[in-house]
């Protein structure tokens, strides 16, 4: 399995939880130089950490996929991302850039790469994307259009690319999820919030252990086709023994949120209209 984005937060409890299950992990991230097989222990030997700059095209094109070859299945988690919450207006272009290919410029043309090799077409090679978005492609949030925006587009290509991959192989399975607000050190940093308020917020490991439960689900029979499954992980009532808010379960996607309009200003009085133009 590889995970995009593993080496904190919700993506290294994925690896941390993935290993626990047998699989061989390759987890790819700006940070992955500070860790280290011992950080994976006792599985050590399962685990490879591999630096990956996503804003960085030719870091991309130049990364090293040689440890996804193999028997399949493949399960490949798109979780990378930053956080940022500012005015579009006062946004520097570097931000935007940076964020953008972070969050969807640098991620999509990895899994091209990826989809292009002529080993994923293998035989008995499948593949099983799992897209983790976030609530906040649907909801409606004040000051994050850009990160909102930009998990929009994550979530609707995942939805337009299942029926691609489906197609390709009917063994290929997509998963997409969207995690409501974890309690991830620095990444709401931008929000200012109380340590009482980031301690009320969801424990990643919770939601790993989720998105694995969703991964794991049984292979279809008989039952509703769920090559395809969208789910939302949203906060739940509160555990009194940690404090944190529990994953609640909500199946499909959501309908969006209309924005929450600032009150109408007065109109101006109406001004008369200017006689028309007399002509003799």
């Amino acid at each position: 399995m590889a995970v995009v984005g593993g080496t904190r937060g919700l993506g290294r409890e994925l690896v941390t939880q993935g290993l626990r299950r047998g699989h061989d992990v390759v987890a790819y991230g700006r940070s992955a130089a500070t860790t280290t097989a011992a950080d994976a222990a006792p599985e050590q030997e399962r685990f490879r950490a591999r630096v990956l700059d996503l804003t960085d095209p030719a870091a991309v094109d130049a990364a090293d996929l040689d440890g996804l070859r193999g028997p399949g299945p493949l399960y490949l988690f798109w979780v990378a991302g930053a956080f940022l919450r500012r005015p579009l207006a006062l946004t520097a272009p570097q931000e935007i850039d940076h964020l953008t290919a972070l969050l969807w410029l640098g991620p999509v043309r990895l899994l091209r790469r990826l989809l292009a090799d002529p080993w994923t077409s293998a035989p008995h090679r499948p593949l099983h994307l799992v897209t983790v978005a976030s609530s906040s492609s649907w909801r409606a949030r004040e000051e994050q259009s850009l990160y909102c925006g930009l998990k929009a587009a994550q979530a609707a290509f995942t939805r337009g690319l299942a029926p691609e991959l489906l197609a390709a192989d009917p063994s290929h399975r997509v998963t997409l999820v969207h995690p409501g607000a974890m309690a991830t050190a620095g990444f709401h940093d931008d929000l200012d919030l109380t340590p009482a308020e980031l301690a009320a917020f969801m424990d990643p490991a919770d939601v790993a252990a989720e998105i694995w439960r969703l991964v794991d689900r049984p292979a279809p029979t008989d039952g509703p086709d769920q090559r395809f499954l969208e789910a939302q992980l949203l906060r739940g009532e509160t555990d009194p023994a940690t404090g944190r808010a529990a994953p609640r379960l909500v199946p499909g996607p959501q309908a969006p949120e209309p924005p929450t309009l600032p009150e109408a200003l007065p109109l101006p009085e109406a001004l008369p209209l200017p006689e028309p133009a007399r002509t003799s």
